[in-house]
């Protein structure tokens, strides 16, 4: 969906310093940051070492789904790729609160 608004916000400095802090420690936009806060109501961190380990699981699941695909069966290994994968989202959801 294109982005074709804008909303202006008006901040204290203060306020300002800690908006911009908070989205620089997770690595985003202020812009971002505001959006998820707005919508979301939180903004969670995955540190770079979770997002790395995602994306090998997210690799492996593809593979798996293809497979589970063609052969109309669910193999354990995609149920244990998914509670990989849980299992991680928890832990990165329990550090950024």
């Amino acid at each position: 969906m294109a982005k074709d608004k804008k909303i202006n916000l008006r901040v204290s400095e203060s306020d300002h310093q800690k908006i911009e802090a908070k989205a620089r420690d997770l690595g985003i936009s202020i812009t971002d940051y505001c959006r998820d806060m707005i919508f979301d109501g939180q903004v969670i961190f995955i540190n770079i070492e979770d997002k790395k380990t995602i994306k090998g699981i997210a690799g492996n699941l593809n593979q798996l789904s293809m497979k589970a695909n063609y052969t109309s069966v669910i193999p354990k290994e995609v149920t244990e790729e998914l509670q990989k994968i849980l299992r991680i989202l928890r832990h990165a959801y329990s550090q950024s609160n």
